[in-house]
């Protein structure tokens, strides 16, 4: 297929225009819905994947994780990153490699451990938290009870994305505090 139809094909459509220009990064087919209901309120989940299926086959984009059942991350290729920036003057970098994109999925298809990760790599004074002071910073923006951030903590942990660093001298509450694959993943989920 010709560049100059492709970028046609690309700007023909307004849910092909939302979708592309909300892939500015690696996103899951919500992501990119939330992305794209800003600009055409009416797209629906089916519709997402109906595109991205189209995309895959005109080269315009991939997923990162082709082997996960859920939280598969989408994201343009070279040629579809040019017909981007072509149709639209948009220039969008490539991924980065230093991410494990596996555990980025596993962190963004679920609320709450997206929300503890981000608690934790948005604090300014990067220090350590217990468990309830983690519940208690996300109280306003994302109300959970104390099971649920013990339990994302303790995956965060195994994943090797949030670690332990000791203990309150009060209570013996544990700390926790990010890996660096952890900061690199919420400087990820961070950007636009």
């Amino acid at each position: 297929m010709d560049k100059k139809e492709v970028v046609r094909w690309v700007k023909r459509g307004s849910q092909r225009r939302a979708i592309v220009m909300a892939l500015t990064k690696p996103k899951t087919s919500k992501e990119i819905l939330e992305d794209t209901k800003q600009v055409n309120p009416h797209i629906l989940l089916q519709d997402i994947w109906f595109n991205m299926s189209q995309f895959k086959q005109r080269g315009l984009a991939f997923c990162l994780n082709p082997d996960a059942i859920t939280g598969k991350l989408h994201f343009l290729t070279d040629f579809g990153r040019s017909i981007v920036e072509e149709a639209f003057g948009l220039k969008i970098e490539p991924f980065p490699v230093d991410i494990d994109w596996e555990l980025y999925s596993f962190v963004v298809r679920a609320t709450t451990r997206k929300a503890v990760l981000k608690e934790l790599g948005t604090r300014f004074d990067k220090k350590e938290e217990t468990t309830a002071e983690i519940r208690k910073n996300l109280k306003e923006r994302h109300p959970i009870g104390l099971n649920p951030t013990i339990r994302a903590l303790k995956e965060l942990t195994q994943h090797g994305l949030v670690k332990c660093v000791g203990v309150t001298e009060k209570g013996g509450h544990k700390l926790y505090l990010l890996t660096e694959q952890g900061e690199r993943i919420v400087g990820q989920m961070m950007k636009k």
